[in-house]
This record gives structure tokens, sequence and C-alpha cells, in this order.
């Protein structure tokens, strides 16, 4: 037995002499090393993306962020495609996805606030009440052999189809406007207690009214009725005191009693003014933001209460007035049609601009006339240059907007941020 015992650990003490030295001098297998995190390596996220694309009606879009899991790695996925844009009812709203999912839900913002939050099918069944720009978000979830995934998906919805009339807001100061729009609805009738006549015009694809609110209007509740044969509605409208500051100024004599005390001048300048102040152009010409007509120091403002010789005058200042170097060139403030461009004894050599819908821009006291009655003039054109006729103290530029006859403040129109540099 013992003897077995020995030729047994002999065999096992041999074979550990011949296999052992062989086992452990074995080299490790040359696998491929990539210096990328392994959830990376050869993973297309962009051929990911698309897997993941969604079609509604003619626009194809990309998820603009995914979570996917490939092989048991997570893959973060985003999209630095700008927002999508589409015009299309809910009612038609039906996304069509290149691999189905398992659940879609979404929501629905409009002017900040969240509107809805739901299915496809219950967006489907949403009646919007006002036209505008409602953005989508959508959150997709995937499940099938070959894909697991989460994918959020943004784009916006114009809807242009609600019958709607809406007033630019319920409050407003003192010279400034308001802006009545109504949307597919025959043509309205739009009527005020505003002291002013609106006048309606169709833009092509809605109803556009410009209804002033005069500098001197009484603070407090006013209404405004928009009828159509299909809708009518009636607004009230709060107007909020404007503090105009007051101004007085000294003026030889001579020149105040031939303009601003004079009779005559002042019959010459309601004359000339009450036709083409009248006009309405039923296109709307201005094209983006309107222009500084001339840069210079402001040297009084809009509705500003002015004491001439001590005198109160029977009417605000009527526009801005910009001091800056005889000859200097004024601009049209936009694209428009100039309706007078003559010289007036108040204000000197004068250009008005009717910029359609009764929109109006208007230029005194100039040294010289670039222009004629009749000129289609585009915004940046060169209609005169700035001087000192009429009544006025030293070259400068009187620069004022108006809806007919109604004074309006020309900083609704011209960037608030040129007030400092101008």
């Amino acid at each position: 037995m013992k003897k077995v015992l020995w030729i047994l650990l002999a065999v096992f003490a041999t074979a550990a002499v011949i296999f052992l030295p062989r086992l452990f001098s074995r080299k490790e297998p040359n696998f491929p090393v990539s210096s990328e995190p392994a959830s990376s390596v050869d993973f297309d996220s962009d051929a990911a993306l698309s897997r993941l694309q969604m079609t509604v009606g003619e626009l194809s879009l990309r998820p603009q962020s995914a979570e996917m899991t490939v092989n048991g790695a997570v893959h973060h996925l985003d999209n630095d495609d700008e927002i999508p844009r589409i015009s299309m009812d809910f009612a038609d709203f039906s996304p069509v996805f290149s691999v189905q999912p398992i659940a879609l839900e979404i929501s629905v913002r409009f002017e900040g606030g969240l509107l809805f939050s739901g299915s496809a099918d219950e967006l489907r069944a949403l009646v919007p009440e006002h036209n505008g720009d409602y953005t989508l978000f959508l959150t997709a979830e995937f499940d099938s052999d070959d894909l697991r995934a989460t994918a959020s998906y943004v784009l916006t919805l114009t809807i242009d189809s609600v019958q709607e009339i809406t007033v630019s807001s319920d409050t407003v100061l003192q010279g400034n406007f308001l802006t009545v729009t109504a949307q597919n609805v025959s043509q309205p009738t739009v009527s005020t207690s505003l002291s002013f006549e609106p006048h309606c015009f169709f833009n092509g694809t809605a109803y556009v009214t410009f209804i002033p609110v005069g500098y001197k209007t009484k603070p407090g509740d006013y209404t405004v009725s928009v009828k159509s044969a299909e809708l009518s509605r009636e607004f009230t409208v709060h107007v909020e005191k404007y503090d105009f500051d007051v101004q007085h100024m000294y003026i030889d004599e001579e020149i105040a009693d031939s303009t601003v005390g004079s009779d005559t001048a002042n019959w010459e300048l309601y004359s000339a003014m009450k036709e083409p102040k009248a006009l309405c152009d039923d296109t709307y010409y201005p094209e983006g933001e309107f222009l500084w007509p001339v840069r210079g120091e402001i040297t009084t403002e809009f509705g500003m209460i002015r004491y001439v010789n001590d005198q109160e005058s029977s009417s605000r200042h009527s526009g801005i007035d910009i001091a800056a170097d005889e000859g200097t060139p004024i601009v049209a403030t936009n694209n428009g049609r100039v309706v007078l461009a003559q010289f007036l004894q108040m204000t000197g050599n004068t250009v008005v601009i009717e910029h359609g819908y009764g929109l109006k821009s208007i230029y005194y006291h100039m040294s010289e006339l670039d222009c004629k009655v009749g000129d289609m003039v585009k915004k940046g054109d060169v209609i005169g240059k700035v001087g000192s006729t009429g009544f006025s103290t030293g070259p400068h530029l009187h620069f004022s907007m108006a809806v007919n006859t109604v004074w309006i403040n020309p900083w609704q129109f011209i960037d608030e941020s040129l007030r400092d540099d101008a």
C-alpha cells in the first residue's frame, strides 16, 4: 500500500514540474484597448438620433435629447438642431415614429403657461381658444428587441384658424396706441369711446385697426367694440396718466408773432395737414424696426407742456426735438409714401410720410427737402437736411408720429436703448 502511494506522489510531482511552468508563462490575449469610455466605443450618436426620428405632417425631426441602452451600455444623446416649427391644428396632430413607442406623453405651453398634458388622442380633441405659437413637449419610451430608449422632442405649433378678436393691451398710457386684430372673420366694424373713428384694414391674414390715445385723454376706463357676422367682442381699456414734463422757452418776439402767435401761420398749418393726415393707405409699408431719423441730443420730449415767453401753449409738444448740425441728412424712419413736402410758416420745410393704415411720421424745420409728394421712400432714404426753418430756435429736427389726426409717442416705434446715446 505504501508503495502505491509513493508511486502516485511521484506521478503528481512529475506532472507539476512539466505543466506548471507552461501555465504561468502564458501571455494575456491581445485585446484592442480604447481610450474612450466603454459606453461610447463604436457608437454612432447621429445614427441613433435618426433612428428615433418623428414625423408630423411634412416635418421630420430628431429628439432634442435621448437616453438609449445598447448592449447593456447607456448612452446620453443631445441634439443641437433648432426647434422646428409647423402650422397645424391640434386636431391634425398625428406623430409617426420610425420605431413605434410603447408610451407617449405630450404637454403644451402657451404664452409661458402650461395649457395641456396628456396623450396624443386627448390633444387632438383639444379646441384652442387663441391663435399663436404653442410649444409642444413630447416624451416617448421605446422598448423592443434591439432598442430601449427614452426620447424628448420639442416643436412649435402655429395655429391660425381660430375665430378670434383681440386688443393689444387692456391698459394704455396717454399718447400711446392700441392695435385691434380680428382673425378668421368677415370684415368687422370697430368703434370706441376714445374720441377716434377707427379704420379697419385686411393685411392678408387678419383685419387690423390702430386706435390712438391722445396725450390729453383723461385717465379712466374706455370701451372698444368689435362686431363681425361671426363674432363680436367688447373690451374695457384703462388709460393711465403719463407724467409729461414742463418746458419754458424764450424766443424772439418777432419770430413768435410770425409763427406760433400768428393766426395766419396756424391756419396754414392746419389746412396743409388736414388732408394728408386723414389719408389711410390700405397697404402697410414698414419692414422691421423703425429707424432713428437723425442722431443728436434730445432737447424736447413728446407731450411736454410748453410755456413760450411765459405763456402756456394751447397744445402739447407733438413730437421729439433732436438737435443736430445744420445740413445733417434726415432719413425716413421706415417705408412709406410721401403725402406732404412743402414749406410752412409754422414748421418750415415739412415732410409727412404715410406708412399705411393711417400711421404717419412727420418731420419739421428742415433746411431743404430731398423728396416730393408721391415718392415711395424706403427705410433709410434721405428725405431732407436738418435746419432751423419756421418756429425754431436753432438747428434741429422735430420728429412726430400720428395715427391720422392724433399725435402719438414716437418712442413706441424707436428702440428705447437709443434714448441715452441718440
